[in-house]
């Protein structure tokens, strides 16, 4: 600060004095009805560069307050310079310090030093503050800390002067650490219309607000109530909003719940959003940690920088880890339950050819498999239908139950085609019939070639019967083959006598279907000469085609000539006889000449 605040009060310019002079004055009293303690907070680098010390404003409080004489002691163990400067106060003869933390003093991250050049470590402050205010070291660690937040503000050595109060306060015994309340009302009510008032407010809440937890986290692991985190079927995860009754959110350290898949959001100062995506089998406790506020700001944090060129003066506060409040939250989530249903369709029509399987209560993310209740095979309406797994539709047969699942099972049929052999006559069989390998329902089909075989004894397809050859298998499909066949018919010409044939035999084959009506009556009034026909053996010349049939015509040569047979003999004797006579004549005649 300016030098003109140095001489604000007969206290100031006195320490003033012994800034510059080094000297060691052990006690200065105030009056009894007023006690003007001075915060110190100066530095100095060097004897050259005192003017960079800040000096915090006198804080005045009555006597009426305090029953007891409040004197100030000073000291400066580093002797030249003034680098560290103690208060104390004495209340029923013991030696309180007033202050303890001083912007130049290297504290290294410690509430104790020893070791440091020119500190003696059996100062009696150092012992002191060490042997028994060491339990406070975490109350003045937040004092510094929150000071820190002040520490750019316009008025400086207010924030400053503010914290150092309230170190004074706790070392004191006036403020509680384990709360940091003022313990002393008439302390606080001394506090107000000081010129450093806001900030002191300021530090004191946030230091009050930092040790009060938020209300959804316990300090006691066993008595930890248990938080249920509903199911969000729109987000598809476990979460709930807690809003705290006491404390802000942002002392809590939440890492240890986010490396075990639990998410933290905040939405403001008193509520933060927590959430899951995997369920929590039953209550568990997390443990949570309440950090310092060197933790929160940086590794180290820094404390009423000073002016001068690389940051030198500074005091360093470590907040670390092994500093941190274990606190506890129980959470579970709240047990959720999936449907699993599987439908059959006929895959034609999909009408529903089955009721439905239906597997209720089961745990939500739990492992499922459904593939037991696939029926492979179903009779409906006197159709059995095979199940078609190229079909499946809806969820998968096996998976985690992250929702209901529905699984569409589709079913078809196939169809025959039978073909049968028949005799047209008899409606006997006449083969094994043709059995088709199943097709599916509505598929093509011909089966024109298994219509067109033959067998023995048959000649002939007469007519087929039942469905069309070719069409559209939409269902089994019978076709009957009729056969026919055709019967001969022989007629042979005989010599009754010799059994030869005397003309040529006529075959009539075929002759005509069976059981169809013959007549040969013309074919067996054949002549022949020289012969005379005498009877008819074998079948009938005329009747039904039953079988195969043979007609004999038999005959009896004839030995005796009739008269046109004699002259016609006569006739050609004489002619014989003309010629031989005349060849005769005509030989004689030529030998008669030779002689």
């Amino acid at each position: 600060m300016r030098k003109t605040n140095l001489f604000k009060t007969g206290v100031l310019l006195m320490l003033s004095a012994i800034l510059v002079s080094g000297a060691f004055p052990r006690k200065v009293c105030a009056s009894a009805q007023e006690v003007t303690a001075s915060f110190f907070g100066n530095h100095a680098d060097s004897d050259n560069n005192k003017e960079n010390g800040y000096f915090c404003n006198e804080i005045t409080i009555k006597n009426k307050y305090f029953n007891k004489d409040i004197c100030n002691y000073s000291e400066a163990p580093h002797g030249e310079g003034g680098r560290i400067q103690l208060f104390f106060v004495i209340l029923d003869g013991v030696l309180h310090p007033a202050y303890c933390i001083e912007p130049g003093a290297p504290v290294n991250g410690s509430w104790v030093y020893n070791g440091a050049s020119g500190v003696n470590s059996s100062d009696p402050y150092w012992e002191y503050i060490r042997n028994n205010y060491k339990e406070t070291a975490e109350a003045i660690s937040l004092t510094i800390g929150y000071s820190n937040q002040y520490s750019t503000a316009s008025d400086f050595s207010g924030a400053r002067a503010a914290c150092q109060l309230i170190v004074w306060e706790i070392i004191g015994g006036y403020r509680d650490p384990a709360s940091l309340k003022v313990t002393d009302t008439a302390l606080r009510e001394a506090t107000a219309g000081i010129r450093f008032e806001k900030y002191y407010t300021l530090i004191s809440n946030q230091l009050m607000n930092h040790y009060t937890y938020t209300s959804f986290v316990a300090t006691d692991e066993n008595s930890t109530p248990t938080i249920t985190l509903p199911y969000s079927e729109e987000k598809e995860e476990w979460g709930i909003e807690l809003t705290t009754t006491s404390g802000n959110i942002d002392m809590i350290d939440y890492t240890p719940l986010t490396e075990q898949d639990i998410s933290v959001e905040k939405i403001d100062d008193k509520t933060i959003y927590l959430y899951t995506k995997n369920k929590i089998p039953s209550a568990k406790t997390y443990t949570v940690y309440k950090h310092l506020p060197g933790s929160l700001y940086s590794d180290n944090l820094y404390v009423w920088t000073s002016y001068t060129s690389g940051g030198r003066g500074q005091c360093i506060v470590s907040g670390t880890d092994n500093e941190a409040t274990p606190l506890y939250i129980k959470l579970e989530t709240e047990p959720v339950y999936r449907n699993i249903e599987i439908n059959y369709y006929d895959k034609y029509t999909n009408e529903k050819i089955s009721n439905s399987f239906a597997l209720s209560a089961t745990e939500h993310l739990s492992e499922y498999d459904v593939s037991e209740h696939i029926l492979s095979e179903i009779k409906y309406k006197e159709i059995l239908y095979n199940h078609d797994p190229k079909l499946n539709s809806g969820d998968a047969i096996t998976g985690i139950l992250d929702n209901d699942k529905t699984i569409n099972l589709f079913y078809g049929y196939t169809h025959d085609i039978t073909i049968n052999y028949y005799d047209k006559y008899t409606g006997q069989k006449i083969s094994q019939s043709y059995i088709s390998e199943p097709a599916e329902h509505n598929t093509d089909y011909d089966a024109e070639k298994h219509t067109t075989l033959m067998f023995d004894g048959y000649d002939f397809i007469d007519h087929i019967e039942g469905d069309a050859l070719t069409g559209v298998l939409d269902c089994d499909k019978t076709i009957n083959v009729y056969y026919g066949y055709n019967h001969d018919l022989t007629i042979e010409y005989r010599d009754e006598e010799t059994y030869e044939n005397i003309a040529e035999t006529v075959i009539y084959l075929p002759n005509g279907e069976h059981n169809s009506d013959y007549d040969k009556t013309s074919d067996i009034t054949l002549n022949i000469d020289g012969y005379t026909r005498t009877k008819i053996t074998g079948d009938s010349e005329q009747g039904i085609l039953d079988s195969d049939k043979s007609i004999i015509v038999w005959y009896k040569k004839d030995y005796e000539a009739s008269p046109e047979t004699s002259d016609l003999l006569t006739t050609s004797v004489l002619c014989g006889l003309t010629v031989f006579s005349a060849c005769m004549f005509t030989l004689l005649r030529k030998r008669k000449k030779e002689l």
